[in-house]
């Protein structure tokens, strides 16, 4: 008999901490939609459990991982590779990196010590409330929500977010991950106690310095008007360092905020997928987890030294950066402090890759914001007939993994520093899920 558990709780940073997410400091002033930590532990009848947690968060720094990991493991006796904690990269959450001495952004210590110890806690308590389950599933394609942001231009070369109707746009590069698959999870009463949801699509649609879980949460709190109060939905970021919420072929919309609309739509297709979602074998739960070395992009020693020039000639204050355009000056001293940081890490880092059987389903997951046909070759190549995929998992490098034919100058997911990996990361770290999905059967 299959016994799963769920907790979430509210847990917003105070008011005047520093929001990371863009090339400018903010401090938060106020609170659009609450922020939350949810879990959802799930034991089958062999005694053996999986733990899933997702924080509304831009990233998981690997000290808020091994702190909160340690936590559980101490209260729960579940092992490590059996734990997956994710980000939904928001970017108007809190403090959560733990490194200073970068531009536009004020480290805090004291958020990210009970923030860890929040974390932890909120996947015991999901533990403590094992009760037996049945577990349902549906899935369908969702478009018109989310965009590639990565074009092919008229004079051949690639760039991220061209700008709305611009006439050199000729193409995407690639197609977006429109599917929206669910995993229902119903108590003894037939009522559903909670979902497990996932979809790709970069959390960045409000912006400002209000606090929001963007459309994630915003299609949480309406899952809560149909399904009650209780019903904790715990939402997996999929594979999506490449898609985003813009139309380059329409206009600006007059609000910036759209996390409402789309929160709303995504909201009434999980609703949908309820009311069609068929029960599915879980009899079987277990994980596999393995940390690949992967040797991480050189910084040349004439770009360190052109770095260190930028940052004393370029002052800061007032500067206006266009992401469109990483090859300019600008970007570059706005990434000047990171990038000479980053040129001093290990020569090899480490990737965790994880796939996490719940029955007829698996849950892959890596650090990293992937691209998305990472993802979907995840999917294509799997064992399993259910397949979900979740990106800022576990800690690891917080960096863009684009695939080989996105490394040009011109993209700026391949920016050496907000890039960390070589070219060839993205099918290292595809090829390990698979193989990890495959000692599950």
């Amino acid at each position: 008999m299959l016994k799963c558990g769920f907790y979430e709780k509210e847990f917003t940073p105070p008011l005047g901490c520093c929001m990371s997410g863009y090339f400018t400091k903010r401090l938060a002033e106020g609170v659009k939609v609450p922020l939350c930590v949810k879990a959802v532990a799930v034991r089958d009848d062999a005694g053996r459990c999986v733990i899933l947690v997702t924080l509304d968060a831009q990233f998981l720094m690997n000290s808020v991982y091994q702190t909160a990991v340690k936590r559980i493991t101490e209260a729960t006796g579940v092992s490590a590779e059996n734990i997956m904690i994710n980000a939904t990269h928001i970017h108007t959450g809190g403090p959560v990196k733990d490194y200073d001495n970068i531009p536009f952004y004020e480290m805090d210590k004291e958020f990210l010590n009970v923030y860890s110890r929040i974390i932890g806690d909120c996947a015991v308590l999901a533990y403590q409330r094992l009760a037996p389950v049945t577990v349902t599933y549906a899935k369908k394609d969702v478009r018109g929500v989310s965009f590639v942001r990565v074009y092919r231009m008229k004079d051949g070369s690639l760039r991220t977010n061209p700008g709305r109707q611009n006439p050199d746009i000729v193409e995407p590069m690639t197609d977006i991950d429109p599917e929206l698959p669910v995993l229902f999870f119903l108590g003894e009463d037939g009522n559903p106690k909670g979902a497990v949801v996932n979809f790709a699509l970069h959390h960045d649609c409000v912006g400002g310095t209000l606090y929001s879980s963007d459309y994630s949460g915003v299609m949480a709190r309406e899952l809560k008007k149909t399904f009650g109060m209780d019903f904790v939905t715990v939402f997996l970021n999929g594979a999506c360092g490449d898609i985003n919420h813009v139309d380059v072929n329409m206009p600006a919309p007059p609000d910036r905020d759209v996390s409402p609309q789309i929160g709303k739509r995504l909201a009434d297709e999980v609703v949908y997928l309820y009311s069609v979602a068929e029960r599915i074998n879980a009899d079987v739960v277990n994980a596999e987890m393995e940390v690949l070395k992967i040797p991480r992009l050189r910084v040349s020693d004439a770009d360190a030294k052109k770095a260190e020039e930028l940052i004393e000639r370029i002052p800061l204050e007032g500067l206006c950066i266009d992401m469109s355009n990483p090859e300019s000056d600008v970007y570059k001293r706005a990434n000047a402090e990171y990038l000479l940081s980053f040129h001093k890490k290990p020569l090899e880092l480490e990737v965790p890759v994880q796939a996490i059987r719940i029955g007829d389903a698996v849950i892959f997951s890596s650090s990293g914001e992937l691209f998305n046909e990472i993802g979907k070759e995840m999917k294509q190549n799997s064992p399993f007939s259910i397949n979900l995929v979740a990106e800022l998992a576990n800690g690891g490098p917080c960096c863009y993994v684009p695939t080989k034919r996105a490394f040009t100058p011109t993209v700026y997911e391949s920016q050496t520093g907000t890039a960390h990996l070589i070219p060839e990361a993205a099918e290292m770290i595809a090829e390990c899920a698979v193989k990890l999905a495959n000692k599950l059967l």
